[in-house]
């Protein structure tokens, strides 16, 4: 019975925090916008680029580690 209680109050705790938080969103979503710093389409741009070095970068990464984590299973194995 003190399960059902728990787990009921924490259901009760995150559905109101979302219902808080998604109507604080909605009530200042103009403003936020406004004050972010990618008023301009170079801004914008930058972010593009920022994003798609960060993704390329870690792929190649991710390959890398995965190619030595293979090599190592490998001479595990024999």
């Amino acid at each position: 019975m003190k399960r059902i209680f728990w787990i009921t109050i924490g259901i009760g705790i995150g559905v109101t925090s979302v219902v808080k938080i998604q109507n604080y969103v909605k009530k200042y979503a103009d403003t936020l916008i406004e004050h972010t710093p990618l008023n301009s389409s170079d801004d914008l741009l930058l972010l593009q680029k920022t994003v798609e070095t960060f993704c390329s970068d870690f792929q190649k990464n991710m390959h890398q580690r995965e190619t030595e984590l293979n090599t190592k299973l490998m001479e595990k194995q024999k």
